[in-house]
């Protein structure tokens, strides 16, 4: 995938979000960027989320962002 994005021309700018995590402001910028909800972005397939209850509708962005 990077090697078709740099191939468009366009050179990423590469975050390694473990190692330096996003401030909350900079998180929510991103997703508002990328016309998403904060659910779209949960790894479905791991086991925190069903630990969690990641999936239960009573939790807002806010809220799965602050988790």
């Amino acid at each position: 995938t990077l090697e078709m994005i740099r191939n468009s021309g366009t050179e990423p700018e590469i975050i390694l979000y473990l190692e330096t995590p996003p401030s909350r402001d900079k998180l929510t910028t991103l997703i508002a960027e990328m016309g998403i909800s904060v659910r779209d972005l949960l790894r479905k397939n791991v086991e925190p989320y069903e630990q969690l209850g990641l999936a239960d509708d009573k939790f807002t962005d806010d809220q799965l962002i602050d988790f």
